[in-house]
């Protein structure tokens, strides 16, 4: 067959000729060296036709920015998720008996959740404050109208609220499985943490995401750091 136009489709390993056939080569696993198709595309070449490409620049270029983002979701969603310090905490037993104190770390395990709640919350009302810590308090696996009425009973009279310690299997610094007991002081620092996490998370996330999508050319993308 007489070649008119040739493209080489890298991400299929094929030629595509005279805009609608298609024929395999080297790499593709319906490769026929044989192949007559493939041996005019071939001749084509010898002879100095123009191969062009499966992409525009243009497109190129929105491609590796669409990579890059997904790249800089994936980084994002690691560092939120990273486990936070739980120090000087009582260990317990199967009975919740404590038998000693221990460093350890609580592990979120919704940070996608975590980060949309954190986020719609910034305007701050108190409602939307109210939807963040039940989504936090599902990461714990705690109540949240227990953890509500402690909160209120810590505001109403911070010297006599009676603030329960709450069972939690976690991880000792050496990877052991362990049962600690978190106070109270322990879930507002975990509170606190992941909050001002999210918001420093996110505003760095922002800001490279927005040097991504104003790069002009595949070499300036690619000066691009997205570690979070």
């Amino acid at each position: 067959m007489k070649i008119e136009k040739l493209q080489d489709l890298k991400s299929q390993k094929g030629y595509k000729f005279n805009n609608q056939f298609f024929v395999a080569y080297e790499g593709n696993p319906n490769f026929d060296s044989s192949n007559e198709d493939y041996k005019d595309c071939i001749e084509y070449i010898k002879n100095g036709g123009i191969v062009l490409p499966e992409f525009t620049p243009q497109e190129e270029l929105e491609r590796a920015k669409a990579q890059k983002i997904n790249d800089l979701k994936a980084n994002f969603e690691i560092a939120s998720k990273k486990p936070l310090p739980l120090n000087n905490v009582k260990q317990i037993d199967k009975t919740n008996k404590v038998i000693g104190v221990v460093n350890a770390s609580y592990n979120i395990v919704d940070a996608n959740s975590l980060t949309d709640s954190a986020n719609i919350i910034f305007a701050g009302t108190f409602m939307k404050m109210q939807a963040f810590l039940q989504v936090l308090c599902g990461t714990l696996k705690i109540d949240y109208n227990t953890i509500l009425t402690q909160v209120n009973a810590l505001s109403d009279n911070p010297a006599t609220a009676q603030l329960a310690n709450i069972p939690y299997t976690t991880k000792d610094t050496k990877g052991n499985e362990i049962r600690v007991l978190l106070s109270f002081k322990n879930i507002q620092e975990i509170f606190t943490h992941i909050f001002q996490r999210v918001a420093e998370k996110s505003n760095v996330y922002n800001i490279i995401e927005e040097k991504i999508n104003k790069a002009s050319s595949i070499e300036e993308l690619n000066l691009i750091e997205i570690n979070i």
